[in-house]
This record gives structure tokens, sequence and C-alpha cells, in this order.
């Protein structure tokens, strides 16, 4: 059995996740949104490459792991090679593919991951953690390690991106990395986990969402009742368990001593209640609109990768317009609407 670099990163977030990427995948669901996100994270990947000149990629897919293996092991012996990009290693059951790995002189090298993200978050330590112990166990000095990702700040000409200046590369220190012991206990906790029967006994909770949502999260989470306490404005999980642990999970049912926001107060007294709440401004709100109305609603996309002149990774392209206008009281709806395609 092996874990990749993606499936220890994922049984860092949750041994279930995990165990039902490996023994039931048909469980998990990756809706367009998601794969649009993995879609865009390969393309940051290829344009990364642009930035190491001479740089040598292992063509081999997923499918042709020894090929893979092999045609890295030619390509870290080939000195003329400044950089590798998807060199593939394994050792000790784990297999990584690293984004870029550029040669320094004398038998070390660079380690550089690469990311489609604006900034270092804490959490991508994991992704280098388990390439340098694979790396490492299978020979390969590693002198040095960082994170390639977006620049927020720069802006695009409409023409060419300017590599030097779309990335940032940010280098691990040694007190953000994780340690080999941490890696070693981990990669033993996740190969005991997968070789039992039934997934791991974990209750739902904020690392369903973080850092990334589970693919299945729906299995884990069904959906809930509209009375469900969960279903309160902006209540965390520290309140939920406070709430089932005292066996409430009806809105109706949480007591008036219990500690709530005073939104959340409002929606319990709704729901009691069965009346809507109209707050006091609302009416003098409504009296200072005058006719014609109009009812505006817009959608934007934000690719990582700018796309038009003047625009930087992640600023919003808005390509959907739609206005309902209405003339005068109880009068009829006028509809308009503009759709681009970017």
């Amino acid at each position: 059995m092996r874990i990749s670099k993606s499936k220890f990163v994922s049984g860092v977030q949750c041994l279930k996740r995990l165990y039902f990427q490996v023994h039931q995948p048909e469980l998990g669901e990756l809706d367009e949104s998601r794969k649009s996100v993995i879609e865009q994270g390969r393309q940051v990947g290829l344009i990364a490459q642009k930035a190491f000149p001479g740089g040598v990629a292992v063509e081999a897919g997923h499918n042709e792991l020894g090929k893979a293996l092999r045609d890295t092991s030619k390509l870290v012996g080939k000195s003329e090679a400044p950089a590798i990009f998807e060199a593939t290693f394994e050792h000790g059951g784990v297999l990584v593919r690293t984004d870029i790995l550029k040669r320094n002189g004398r038998g070390s090298h660079h380690l550089i991951e690469v990311k489609s993200a604006t900034s270092v978050k804490p959490y991508y330590a994991y992704d280098v953690g388990i390439q340098r112990h694979v790396l490492t166990g299978a020979g390969v000095e590693v002198n040095k390690s960082g994170l390639m990702h977006l620049n927020r700040k720069y802006v695009f000409d409409g023409k060419e991106y300017d590599i030097s200046k779309l990335f940032v590369i940010a280098d691990m220190e040694e007190e953000d990395a994780i340690g080999e012991d941490e890696i070693s206990d981990r990669l033993k906790e996740q190969f005991r986990i997968l070789n039992r029967n039934q997934p791991p006994e974990i209750q739902s909770g904020r690392h369903c969402k973080n850092p990334v949502q589970c693919e299945f999260f729906d299995h884990c989470n069904p959906e809930l009742p509209a009375s469900h306490i969960c279903h309160l404005p902006r209540i965390g999980a520290k309140k939920v368990e406070q709430l089932t642990s005292a066996g409430i999970t009806t809105i109706r049912t949480i007591p008036a001593t219990f500690p709530l926001t005073e939104r959340q107060r409002r929606a319990v007294d709704c729901a009691k209640s069965g009346k809507p709440f109209i707050g006091p401004k609302l009416k003098e709100e409504l009296a200072c609109l005058e006719y014609p109305l109009c009812f505006m609603d817009f959608e934007t996309l934000y690719p990582a990768l700018p796309r038009f002149a003047k625009m930087a990774p992640y600023d919003h392209i808005p390509f959907q317009w739609s206005v309902h206008r209405q003339e005068k009281q109880d009068g009829p709806l006028k509809h308009f609407e503009l759709i681009l395609y970017c």
C-alpha cells in the first residue's frame, strides 16, 4: 500500500478522509467549483516552470509509475539539467512528485512546492515535509526548500506574464518546517489506519472544512432538519458541542440562559414564536425609496492567473449582470440581463 503526497496531507487534515480516499473513493464528490480549483492549480504549476529555463519535465503519467521513477533517476544523475519538474520518488511506501527540484551544485537540491495561493499558509509545511522525508530516504540531498506562490501585487500588462514578478519564492525557515519525527509518527499512524477493515471513528467538526472542504463532507455531514441548532446564524463548533452535549439539538429547545449573540437569540425567538423579526427602522428605510426601483444582482469570477490588462491575481471579473425594474408600486417587474464570455 502506498501513500502519495496529497493523501498524506489529507491524512493530516483527517484520518477518515485518508481512509475514504484509499478504500472508498466513490463516497466522495468533487463539485465543479473544486474541480476548477484543481485545474487552476495545474495551470499555475505549468506557468511556474517557465521561471526555470532549461528545466526538464518527467512526462510519465500517474499510471506509469515505474517509468516516472526511472526517468527521474536518469535526470537526477545528469548535471546539465538545471531543474526537474514532476520528479518522482518513492521511499517507505510513500510516493511524491515534486513540482520543482532545482539543482544547487555539489549534488544538493532546492525543493520548491508551487501553490496557486498568494501567501504562505502554515499547513503547506506538510507538503514540503513529506517530500523532504521521501527525497532524503531515496538518497537525494535537499539543502533548501521553499514555496513558490502568486504575487498579489503583480499587475498583468495584457501581453505576456512577467514570470519574475508573477511569482514569489519564499524560503522555508527551519523553525517553520515540520520535523522528521512528526512526519514519521504521522506516517505510522496513517498506515495503521489504512490497514484496518473499517474507517476510524472521527466526529465531524472544523476539520471538515479546514484547511479545505473535504470531498466526503456530505457523507459525514448528512443534511440536517431546518430546526437544527447548526442553522443558527454564525454559530460556532464550540457552542454546537456544548448544546449537543446537553442533549439540545433543536433551536426551539435552546434555554433562555444559554449565551448567544443578539442575532442568534433573535433567531431563537422567531423559531419559538413562529413570527418573523422586523427591525424598528425597516419601515423608515423603505419609506425613503422612490420609484422606479431596481433590484440588481451580479456574479464574478476571480482567476488565479490574470486574464486581462491591469488585472492582478485573483482580481474579480464581473461576467453576469441582472436587474429587475419596477416603475410603480404594484407594477410589473421588467427584467434586464447581460452575460459576458471571459
